[in-house]
């Protein structure tokens, strides 16, 4: 009987040894990896800024009204604002694409 309890004692502090060495080894991998999805968010929110005042600078939301497609939006319940929406496919698409890059950390 003690033998199987020096057994069974054996392998839960081997258990507990395994998940705290894992533990200790992916910890870093998980602060990394969030350290870059943190700075993807970062950019992304940058660049979609970014590409919002270009697109106003360009007046593009004017010629879009001047062919009629503001009509067609505010009729769909819909308000044109195409520097936003390019602006936030962009930054979801950094976002993404950062994303992507802290799960290979992760592995």
């Amino acid at each position: 009987m003690e033998n199987n309890l020096s057994g069974l004692w054996f392998g839960v502090g081997d258990s507990i040894q395994t998940i705290g060495a894992g533990t200790i080894e992916f910890l870093p991998k998980f602060i990394i990896a969030v350290i870059i999805f943190i700075l993807g968010w970062a950019i992304g929110a940058l660049f979609a800024r970014v590409i919002s005042q270009i697109i106003k600078s360009l007046k593009l939301d004017n010629v879009l009204q001047s062919t009629g497609v503001d009509e067609v939006l505010s009729r769909a319940g819909f308000r044109l604002n195409s520097g936003a929406f390019i602006g936030g496919l962009v930054k979801w698409f950094i976002i993404i694409v950062f994303l992507v890059a802290a799960l290979d950390v992760l592995g």
